[in-house]
């Protein structure tokens, strides 16, 4: 910090170079004014802003342009210093930008899939319930889509799900006779009724 420059380095300088001394004294005069009048000065600028939001904006982009690194170190050091904010203010940045945050989503899956098929490699492994309720729902709320899709791939590949059958029998064969039971139970009594 620069301390306050005195009446006789003024003159000191006066004597060596009357312009610099000069721009030294409006220098200083300025900051008295301004602390004098901090408030006046900031309204103005609010105003200012208010007034001319395409100036600020452009501004702003320039000052961007101009400084990355150094707003990019900025940034990094807040949200290291504030993490719950920092997901706060993303959280509400996504739910006011879905569908640009989905359209850059995309080209970015477009320009690199086997990066996005990684990623999702990684994410389904970490989050293996997730996906599992995830699934669990979709497949009640989409029974039909499920059961023509099973019907399709039966279809085309009808010794591979035979064979698959047979593993899971042999593997499985209490389970498969206790459901053959509850299965035939039911019936049993669906007949019984029409009788």
């Amino acid at each position: 910090m620069t301390r306050e420059i005195t009446d006789t380095d003024l003159e000191r300088v006066a004597r060596l170079n009357p312009e610099l001394a000069h721009k030294l004294r409006l220098a200083a005069r300025q900051r008295r004014w301004y602390a004098a009048n901090r408030e006046k000065v900031a309204a103005r600028q609010r105003r200012w802003r208010v007034a001319n939001p395409e100036k600020v904006a452009a501004r702003q982009r320039r000052w961007y342009a101009a400084n990355r690194e150094k707003r990019a170190a900025t940034a990094r050091r807040w949200r290291a210093a504030n993490p719950e904010k920092a997901k706060a203010t993303t959280r509400r940045w996504y739910a006011a930008n879905r569908e640009k945050r989905a359209a850059t989503a995309r080209r970015w899956r477009a320009a690199n899939p086997e990066k996005a098929k990684a990623t999702t490699r990684r994410w389904r492994a970490a989050n293996r319930e997730k996906v599992a309720a995830t699934t669990r729902r979709w497949r009640a709320a989409n029974r039909e889509k499920v059961a023509a899709r099973q019907r399709r791939w039966y279809a085309a590949n009808r010794e591979q799900a035979k064979a698959s059958s047979r593993r899971w029998y042999a593997a499985n064969r209490e389970k498969a006779n206790a459901s053959r039971r509850r299965r035939y139970a039911a019936n049993r009594e669906k007949a019984g009724a029409h009788v």
